[in-house]
This record gives structure tokens, C-alpha cells and sequence, in this order.
């Protein structure tokens, strides 16, 4: 499953993922605040798709994918998981996301205005483990991928 990015490429990503060196002491609790508040308008199911052919997925479809893939992390057992709630999760999610886009340099942008030099040092550097691979796009929409 995949989640079309777009939206939340125009906003501030830091305030969803950031650092003590950019926040101070309040960024653990700040960025985890302002995704839960988030996270439900910013990654709505209706901009997933399950793969090419199933392009509409449900609000159910979207939760229990998103609750297995976090469960293969290996981070949390399935009494953890249930008990993030439908919000917990997405706001986690957000969090990864948003965490991962800034970490690829890609988060200071909007999707139209990355060029394909920052694509193709993305992809090398993801292709080479130095940073996550979960992001790629598709013409002028960029997605992350929830594989």
C-alpha cells in the first residue's frame, strides 16, 4: 500500500519530526502533540491506494495495513498496536514520514519544485543505505510506500 504525500510536503515537517537541537526540550512532546492533532486531516485513507489495480481503499483497509506494518517493525506486540488507536497510529505514521522526507532532503520543498538532480541523489543515497528508501514518485505526485 501507498500513500500519496503531496499535502503534507507543504507543510512545516518539523513540526511533526525534529530534534532537542532544534526545539529544545519540548520536541519529543511537541512533535508527537502536533502530529496527533494532524494526522487524521493530513493522511486521510482516500489518498492511499492498495497497489496499481485498487485504487480507492477504505478507512478499515487503511488502519489494519498500517496497524500490520507496524507491527513488522518488531517494536511493538499486537496489545501495543491496538492500543495506539486509529489517531496513535496515524500520527506515527506522520511522524515517519515526515522524518524520513527531511532526512532524504527532500522535506524543505514542495513536490513540484524538487528537481531530478535531488530525485537521483535520493534514490543513490537510499540505493547505497544511507537513508530510507520508502519514498518515490510518480510524475508530479510523490508517495510513501507502506511495504
Amino acid at each position: 500500500m501507498h500513500i500519496k504525500i503531496n499535502n503534507l510536503m507543504l507543510s512545516e515537517l518539523s513540526d511533526y519530526s525534529c530534534s532537542q537541537a532544534e526545539r529544545g526540550a519540548y520536541a519529543g512532546p511537541g512533535s508527537w502533540a502536533a502530529a496527533n492533532n494532524d494526522a487524521m486531516s493530513l493522511l486521510p485513507a482516500s489518498l492511499a491506494e492498495k497497489n496499481l489495480q485498487q485504487k480507492t481503499v477504505t478507512e478499515e483497509e487503511f488502519d489494519a495495513h498500517l496497524a500490520q506494518w507496524l507491527g513488522e517493525w518488531g517494536a511493538w506486540d499486537d496489545a501495543e498496536i491496538d492500543a495506539m488507536g486509529v489517531q496513535g497510529r496515524r500520527a506515527l505514521l506522520l511522524q515517519f514520514i515526515s522524518g524520513d522526507l527531511r532526512e532524504a532532503g527532500l522535506g524543505d520543498d514542495h513536490p513540484e519544485d524538487i528537481s531530478d538532480e535531488q530525485w537521483t541523489e535520493y534514490e543513490q543515497r537510499a540505493a547505497d543505505g544511507q537513508v530510507g528508501g520508502s519514498i518515490w514518485r510518480d510524475g508530479a505526485d510523490v508517495w510513501f510506500s507502506l511495504e
